[in-house]
């Protein structure tokens, strides 16, 4: 959530002073762009929040309707020194910052690497049955509303012992707090179905901390694979017979073969282009073969049209049907 609106129970000093004591925290701001994507400025918490924490941006990117990626802004990072939410909360848990050299992100000893669009892609997790969310259905999730009421009461004395069992639960552990409610607006569209955006978060960070499972096909391999089928397009052409069929033959073999990769290796190629290139292709080789075809048809009917009267030409093709019609009724 982002807490960019002044207190009115005067809550923020009380909470600035207890996430600067914790130390280690972070909260949530956000990168504003205006309509032609123009970069505008950070949208931080509260200046007394701001001053006492860390903060990091959570701008993630739809990929058609669902949330399945976090975009890396390097010159807005660079020029503001923020970071995406997850990718600073992880620098901060291992002690180190985050870098960005030549298309890869750099935390520690963690490299992954990003997208042409500069993309980490996110691999959501798969939930157990009957699990819609993973901050509700899954011991992943604690309710922040149920330990503050079993907690407002405990005498001061008696706090640690009767706090032990959440210490121990949460101790050297990736803390992330939202909101996780029926009504909340920040819910969201991703492959594998709904998920807040607090699980998001923790999502990326799982991804980060597993070096990222599902990687894009490095540029040198993406044009290895254009090429191969480019090459077999042209071959194609060659064969006399059935070239729509063998194009189209091409096209679902490189569709089993993206899906083989993305399913079994996680390497995941950019197949609408690919898919949009096939397509092309095949409407322009369609048409070249078409075009060829009757100027063929035109060199043949002006070569021989010198030697024979058209007339004369059509009388023989009738000629000809009339005696395939015969020797059949004969037979």
């Amino acid at each position: 959530m982002l807490m960019d609106f002044p207190n009115g129970y005067g809550e923020d000093p009380i909470l600035a002073e207890a996430l600067e004591s914790a130390g280690n925290t972070i909260v949530v701001a956000q990168l504003e762009f205006d309509g032609d994507g123009n970069f505008q400025g950070v949208n931080h918490p509260t200046e007394t929040l701001k001053v006492a924490t860390e903060s990091g941006y959570t701008n993630h990117t739809l990929i058609g309707n669902k949330m399945s990626r976090v975009r890396f802004f390097p010159e807005e990072i660079e020029e503001s020194n923020v970071w995406p939410f997850a990718i600073k909360t992880l620098a901060m848990y291992k002690g180190v910052e985050p870098k960005l050299e030549d298309g890869q992100l750099i935390i520690g000893d963690i490299s992954v690497p990003l997208d042409h669009f500069n993309d980490l892609w996110v691999d959501l997790p798969a939930l157990p049955p009957n699990a819609m969310f993973l901050a509700k259905d899954t011991p992943a999730g604690i309710s922040a509303g149920e330990i503050l009421f079993d907690l407002q009461d405990i005498p001061d004395d008696e706090w640690d012992e009767e706090t032990e069992e959440l210490q121990d639960l949460i101790a050297g552990k990736i803390v992330l707090v939202g909101d996780t409610s029926e009504v909340s607006h920040d819910i969201f569209t991703s492959p594998i179905g709904e998920v807040y955006g607090i699980e998001f978060l923790a999502d990326t960070i799982y991804t980060l901390m597993n070096n990222a499972p599902i990687r894009p096909a490095g540029d040198f391999t993406e044009i290895l694979v254009f090429a191969v089928l480019f090459i077999a397009f042209v071959l194609v052409t060659m064969i006399p017979k059935y070239e729509n069929a063998l194009f189209f033959l091409i096209i679902a073999l490189y569709v089993a073969f993206g899906f083989y990769m993305y399913v079994y290796h996680g390497i995941a190629f950019s197949m609408s282009y690919s898919l949009i290139a096939c397509f092309l292709t095949t409407g322009i080789i369609n048409l070249y073969l078409f075009m060829m075809e009757r100027k063929q048809k035109g060199f043949i009917k002006g070569a021989f049209s010198q030697y024979l009267h058209l007339q004369l030409l059509i009388k023989l093709w009738k000629i000809r049907i009339c005696c395939s019609l015969e020797e059949r009724s004969v037979k």
